[in-house]
């Protein structure tokens, strides 16, 4: 179902990821936020996926297609 700031209740809402400090900077964190938008764009249709990101997670999210928007969030469309 959808809620006023997500109409069409097709957005996926990444929170509170962490990596250990021992296994940061291994490509961990990216492959599990790759399978997790690939499940829900395979099984709940997922649309657009938004995060809230620290400074030192950023540059996960960046090279996992999300883009910046004014807000410190970041959006990233599955079709573009």
């Amino acid at each position: 179902p959808g809620t006023l700031r997500n109409p069409s209740g097709k957005w996926g809402y990444v929170l509170n990821v962490y990596t250990a400090p021992d296994y940061r900077r291994k490509g961990f964190s990216k492959q599990v936020l790759e399978l997790l938008m690939q499940t829900a764009t395979d099984e709940y249709e997922v649309m657009a996926f938004e995060l809230h990101a620290t400074a030192e997670g950023e540059q996960v999210y960046v090279k996992s297609g999300f883009a910046t928007h004014p807000e410190p969030t970041f959006r990233r469309f599955v079709n573009g």
